[in-house]
């Protein structure tokens, strides 16, 4: 009877120990291949002061944790942590297999608190691509790539974008390859789309999104190969499709730049200007042409043009071919006119012979006519004239003093007998050459 008594004291106590304690379980996520340990927390809320209350973890109804010991179970990826207030089960690894629903107890004498811990298990998935090898070629569709995220869940995202960030379209759906009992599958996105020339050499990379993922996996596929049809352009500017006056014995040098993929082939082609002329890729003989070392510009050159309407005449049209084998030619030209050198000649003292009617080709395009101007001529007569002019001057300066001196001129000596001693005849002699002269007038000429 005493026992009895003792024994129903203790329940009561040990029930008193655990009034107004709950044990909370929570939902719980693990991530198979993330390598992040995956934590079932049950939380102790209330006063518990029973020192002596064991704490359980089963699954299925199955124990297989007693306070801190693992039994039963992969004592390696499973652990038990408690503290008063909480209940935690850890798994590290998490695998696909241990979702479900797990339940904490908290028992002692007397009584048992339970919680349950409903756990899920996603997957991140393998990342991989192939490249079927298919030639891009110019504004062509073409199958470039497939990526693929295996043993995914839940489903990923999957998209493909160039270097600068820009989405990168295709004509398909990412497709579900196959799928498992373990809610997994495989997933495939193929890039199927159209390219120019100005995708050329850009970077590609496929990018695929996890739910779970910290970071979106990113695989370079490389750089793009795009084949496109070559173009050309003259590298000096003004001369495409112009005509060039040159003059005999100048020099001449154009180049002709190619782009294309792959590296296309460039020819020089001569047309004369003579008459039924057709495309020659043999340039005249003093012509040459230099290749770049890349192989995308060829210049066309000589030293010294050849007037001489003959075989080595350079008037006519010089063209530029491209060729790669994608797509159509690609082709540029500019024309040439070479005139003789001008040459000064005296002017003939006989008329010259009119010439006879020739045959021979005219030179095409402008011609260039040249006079001769009797310069020598101008310039002898100029100083001349202007010699006589100060001839003619000096004399008339010169006839002109000597005129203004011109006249009779008379002796003032007088004869002894012509005057008397006589003081008084002494007041008229001759004083002035007036006097002298007498009824003699004075003569002057004057010019």
């Amino acid at each position: 009877m005493m026992k009895s008594v003792l024994s129903m004291f203790f329940v009561i106590f040990n029930l008193r120990s655990c009034v107004g304690v709950t044990l909370q379980g929570s939902q719980a996520l693990g991530v198979e291949g993330k390598g992040v340990p995956t934590e079932l927390t049950c939380k102790i809320e209330g006063n518990l002061t029973d020192t002596n209350a064991v704490r359980f973890w089963l699954r299925n109804n199955v124990g297989f944790a007693f306070n801190d010991m693992i039994t039963g179970l992969d004592v390696q990826r499973y652990s038990v942590i408690n503290t008063p207030t909480e209940m935690t089960l850890r798994i590290d690894p998490v695998e696909l297999a241990d979702a479900g629903a797990y339940t904490c107890q908290l028992a002692g004498v007397g009584y048992v608190l339970q919680s349950q811990v409903d756990l899920t298990v996603n997957k991140l998935p393998a990342y991989s691509y192939k490249m079927p090898g298919n030639e891009v070629i110019e504004d062509t569709t073409v199958h470039l790539a497939s990526c693929s995220a295996a043993g995914s869940k839940p489903a990923p995202t999957i998209w493909y974008e160039d270097g600068d960030g820009n989405t990168v379209p295709t004509d398909k759906q990412v497709e579900v390859v196959d799928s498992t009992e373990d809610e997994t599958a495989s997933y495939s996105l193929k890039l199927v789309s159209r390219f120019t020339r100005k995708d050329h050499e850009k970077l590609l990379f496929c990018k695929i999104q996890h739910e779970n993922a910290d970071n979106v996996e990113q695989l370079e596929l490389g750089p793009l190969d795009v084949k496109f049809s070559p173009t050309v352009r003259l590298g000096e500017t003004g001369v495409a499709g112009e005509q060039l006056i040159k003059m005999e014995g100048e020099d001449l040098a154009v180049n002709c730049i190619a782009t294309g993929n792959p590296a296309p082939t460039v020819v020089w082609q001569f047309t004369s200007n003579a008459e039924n002329a057709t495309k020659d890729t043999t340039l005249p003989p003093n012509f040459f042409t230099n290749d770049r070392s890349d192989g995308y510009v060829k210049t066309v050159a000589t030293n010294s043009l050849k007037y001489d309407s003959g075989s080595m005449s350079n008037n006519g049209t010089y063209t530029c071919i491209a060729d790669n084998g994608i797509g159509n030619i690609s082709q540029i030209s500019f024309n040439v006119g070479v005139y003789e050198i001008p040459t000064t000649t005296p002017a003939p003292t006989t008329p010259e012979p009119t010439p006879e009617p020739t045959t021979q080709p005219q030179v095409p395009s402008t011609t260039f006519h040249m006079q001769v101007v009797g310069a020598d001529t101008a310039v002898i007569a100029g100083v001349i004239a202007v010699a006589a002019f100060v001839l003619i001057v000096t004399i008339v300066l010169l006839m002109r003093y000597f005129m203004s001196h011109k006249g009779e001129y008379y002796t003032n000596e007088l004869k002894v007998g012509d005057v008397e001693d006589d003081d008084d005849e002494l007041d008229n002699l001759p004083v002035t050459e007036a006097d002298l002269l007498g009824p003699k007038k004075k003569t002057e000429h004057f010019l």
